[in-house]
């Protein structure tokens, strides 16, 4: 501002000499406030600008700030290396997915619904240590046409072997069963602290219609006669349905208390 007379000298002004929240950004110069006189954590996320639902952010080569364009649904982030940004992009076929994992716990039945016929063409099933809350039991297999809101309880063929020290093998199947049986063995898995049942189920392209959904199974098994067992079988829903759900119980409706069963599907 004008001034009459000597220009007076320049002061430090003492932190009562200016009001509280009386200065505007307007008398900074552009670009003058520097890191040091930001604090830590001060940069919440209603200061960052808008961007768009879905990216991510992330640093080009030059070490500046990017962004990761959203993907497809579906897609996969995928590196790049360094000095490259990462983008979205769909799994290679025939890579499996984990799709859900569901943990017994005093249940009666582990149910799996995490179905995507545009995305998998097929989907296995990863037992751990199944463990009855009863002695000798067997795990069976049901399916659902309706996203698991009810399972089919008849029209089920499975054969199954049985491989044990004595008899060597067995051989057991059936035609019009409540369920598909894993383990055909008839009260076989213990519940002793280490007793229990692990293995593998397949199923295969669930989503035609035109043909019946197929199953197949290896699964191995500590006894309530502390013995070792294997189950190897296979089994089919009749007539041909489109599966959407899949539940695992036991044969007789008793609780699972313990194990987990993770679902993968095989990417298209």
């Amino acid at each position: 501002m004008p001034f009459i007379g000597v220009q007076p000298a320049d002061i430090v002004l003492a932190s009562g000499s200016i009001g509280s929240n009386v200065i505007d950004s307007d008398h900074y110069v552009d670009g003058s406030i520097d890191t040091a006189h930001i604090g830590d954590d001060q940069i919440t996320l209603a200061k960052i600008a808008s961007g768009t639902d879905g990216e991510l952010i992330t640093w080009d080569a030059s070490g500046n700030p990017a962004a990761v364009g959203a993907g497809t649904s579906g897609h996969f982030l995928k590196s790049q290396g360094a000095g490259s940004v990462p983008v979205f992009a769909a799994a290679a076929s025939g890579a499996w997915k984990l799709l859900e994992t569901e943990t017994a716990s005093g249940s009666a039945a582990l149910d799996f619904t995490a179905f995507n016929s545009s995305l998998y063409s097929s989907y296995m099933f990863l037992i751990e240590n199944i463990h009855p809350a009863t002695d000798g039991r067997d795990l069976w297999i049901q399916t659902s046409t309706n996203a698991g809101s009810s399972f089919a309880t008849s029209a089920y063929r499975w054969v199954n072997t049985e491989n044990t020290v004595n008899p060597a093998i067995t051989a057991k199947g059936h035609e019009n069963d409540s369920a598909i049986r894993i383990m055909a063995n008839d009260n076989t898995m213990g519940n002793a602290a280490d007793e229990g049942v692990s293995g593998t189920v397949m199923l295969y392209a669930p989503e035609n219609s035109a043909l019946v959904t197929m199953f197949t199974s290896n699964i191995i098994v500590h006894t309530s006669g502390d013995n070792a067992e294997s189950f190897t079988g296979g089994g089919m829903t009749a007539p041909s349905l489109v599966v959407d759900g899949v539940r695992f119980l036991l044969d007789d409706g008793s609780n699972m208390d313990t194990g987990v069963i993770r679902m993968l599907g095989m990417v298209k």
